[in-house]
Formats: structure tokens, C-alpha cells, sequence
């Protein structure tokens, strides 16, 4: 772990994000001296909150659950799976859009 200044830190907060992101460096930025935040990667944070590391797809039996929840809410029509289908398309640019 490393310790920067808030100066220091502003001219180069691109690369101490990366090294976090990239190689789990973790950055203690202080300010007049004393420690007043960090760098971590985001599952060290999650842990530190009590919270799960996210995952990057669902599983199988999150989907059926997801499902299967959509379907005993009574949307007869499909709009809550279009809304997602199409939310979803729009960010990996497949896009459903005229359909």
C-alpha cells in the first residue's frame, strides 16, 4: 500500500484507479499530512461493507428465479421482459429498437 498526497493524487487519479482496478493496489491519499481517503479495488470495499463481490453475469437458477418472480407478478403481456430485453440491448448496442 502507498501513500500519496491530495495534490498528487489529482494529477495522476486515472493511473492509481488502474492499479487498483488492475492489480489490487491499494492507494491511502492524505491531505495536510494525516490519511483522509483510499484507493481500493471495489471488492476489497464490498467485503468492508459486508456486501458480495458482483458478479458479472447471473446464473442459471438466478435467471429462473428472475423468471419465474416476473411471472407471478402477473405481467400477462411481456413488457417487464421487453423493458429488460430492451435496456439490456441498449447497452451492448444490439439494439431491438423497431421491433
Amino acid at each position: 500500500m502507498r501513500t500519496t498526497s491530495l495534490v498528487k493524487a489529482k494529477a495522476r487519479l486515472s493511473d492509481i484507479v488502474e492499479q487498483a482496478a488492475s492489480s489490487g493496489r491499494a492507494t491511502i491519499i492524505s491531505r495536510r499530512g494525516k490519511p483522509a481517503a483510499a484507493v481500493v479495488p471495489v471488492d476489497v470495499a464490498l467485503r468492508a461493507m459486508g456486501k458480495g463481490v458482483p458478479r458479472a453475469r447471473m446464473t442459471p437458477a438466478e435467471i429462473d428465479a428472475m423468471l419465474d418472480g416476473l411471472a407471478q407478478s402477473g405481467d400477462q403481456s411481456g413488457k417487464a421482459l421487453k423493458d429488460l430485453y430492451d435496456g439490456r440491448s441498449r447497452l451492448d448496442g444490439s439494439g431491438s429498437e423497431g421491433a
